[in-house]
């Protein structure tokens, strides 16, 4: 098969300003490359796709998300945060390798069929190397792009003394990226100043500092720990910079927001799981109002759907939301909104690929930048009529599903084609083990947790 293939006659939504979008417009892919876009781009050698009824877009960008969840898909959907971290304490220390490797297996499988080309995989499960290494090895197999999270440490008790970086983490970094950078990348999960102690989570810091390693953890997320202002005593302490991802900070203030952007950092709003399990109100708002560049995350599909489709949908809803009462509580009428779907679109896309920093590889159909694709069917019923750029902006935006995903490429190959997936995995042994670690949460019993903790 040539190397080359034409995306021929589609909209084209390139999320890029100065490539531009196209009523009627084309895609060249060279390798794993994206050659070319434009208008009647003449490739004789290439073998040609029709997108003449399809959106052409980039991957969607997860910036927060628990593959090892996929097993428990639903199980919150009717519990708050604390009830639900009550059942997975008694099923975590039996949390099995095997099991881990197929709910990426399955999750990744999940977010491509979706159009999620690049997931941000936070992974807090790993009670031992094994389950480290079934991770990743999940996420080699089905070829997903992912920034892997080192989730620290094995399991959800605060450590005790200065740990520092599990040197199982530095191990994984050693054997698994410290080549060329490939479909992977690496990154480490940190339980962060609210859930450990404030002089750990700086050692930890300036430890994956010193490992060039970037950082995530989940921050001012819970309504009792609302005043603590962990990100404001972070920037006292010279913590904060651009190499830090905060994931959620729905109780984060306004000058917590100014100060992430101050210093460069990325925020992953999750509007599901915030909104159905009480994190509290997402933030969006809040962090663009305040400099904030954010991407979404679907964190976990224990509260709802895998799909960006549902996170942008919902994300303008809650920040449409909130504009309309801040204008109705000044005495005015709400007449105009200052967050267009093509602003979501954005964080979907490119902002989301800034947030996990590989927006110089992908989150756009830029020449030279990695060939991440989808295509939208546009004459499905709950999509169509779609005529135009404007049409497909909204309908990505607002109407489509994952089920009107037609084709999607990572780095150039064909994952998905004519809306069946094209990955050989062993899916039936994936949906066995999935099976099993499901049967462990129905027997799981409430377990009492520690005073503030979380387990997230």
């Amino acid at each position: 098969m040539t190397s080359k293939q034409l995306l021929k006659g589609g909209i084209v939504l390139s999320m890029d300003a100065d490539v531009g979008d196209f009523d009627r417009g084309d895609v060249l892919i060279e390798g794993a490359r994206i050659a070319d876009v434009g208008k009647n781009i003449d490739a004789p050698e290439a073998e040609v796709i029709d997108a003449s009824e399809m959106i052409v877009m980039p991957g969607f960008v997860d910036t927060h998300r628990h593959l090892w969840y996929t097993p428990l898909r639903n199980v919150s959907c009717d519990l708050t945060l604390w009830p639900f971290f009550q059942r997975a304490a008694h099923l975590v220390p039996q949390y099995r390798a095997e099991w881990v490797y197929a709910a990426g297996v399955l999750g990744a499988m999940d977010a491509l069929a979706g159009g999620i080309t690049t997931v941000m995989d936070w992974c807090h499960i790993i009670n031992s190397p094994a389950h480290a290494d079934a991770a990743i090895n999940g996420l080699k197999e089905v070829g997903v792009r992912a920034r892997f999270v080192y989730g620290q440490p094995p399991g959800w008790e605060p450590p005790a003394g200065e740990l520092g970086l599990p040197e199982d983490a530095l191990r994984v970094q050693r054997e698994f990226f410290c080549g060329e950078e490939g479909l992977l990348t690496y990154c480490i999960g940190l339980r962060g100043p609210q859930y450990d102690d404030f002089n750990n989570t700086c050692k930890d810091v300036q430890a994956a500092r010193d490992h060039s390693i970037p950082i995530s953890w989940h921050i001012a997320t819970e309504h009792a720990l609302r005043d603590t202002d962990p990100i404001g005593q972070l920037q006292r302490e010279g913590m904060l910079g651009p190499d830090i991802n905060h994931v959620h900070a729905t109780f984060a203030s306004d000058a917590e927001f100014e100060a992430i952007a101050v210093h460069g950092g990325s925020v992953s709003i999750c509007p599901i799981p915030e909104q159905i399990m009480g994190f509290g109100d997402p933030p969006l708002r809040r962090a663009i109002r305040n400099g904030v560049k954010p991407g979404l995350g679907l964190d976990a599909c224990v509260a709802g759907g895998g799909h960006l489709f549902d996170d942008m949908h919902s994300s303008l809803m809650a920040y449409r939301r909130q504009e309309a009462q801040g204008v109705w509580a000044a005495g005015k009428s709400y007449t105009s909104v200052s967050l267009t779907t093509r602003d979501v679109l954005k964080l979907a896309t490119i902002g989301g690929a800034r947030s996990v920093w590989l927006d110089q590889r992908v989150g756009s159909l830029t020449p030279g930048k990695d060939a991440d694709v989808i295509m939208i069917r546009t004459t499905d019923y709950n999509i169509l009529p779609v005529m135009n750029v404007q049409d497909a902006v909204w309908a990505a935006t607002c109407s489509a599903k994952a089920g009107n995903v037609d084709s999607v490429w990572v780095a150039g190959k064909r994952v998905k084609e004519a809306g069946m997936m094209t990955i050989d995995v062993d899916f039936e042994r994936a949906l066995a083990l999935a099976r099993e670690a499901r049967t462990e949460w129905a027997t799981a019993e409430t377990t009492p947790l520690g005073a503030g903790h979380t387990g997230q």
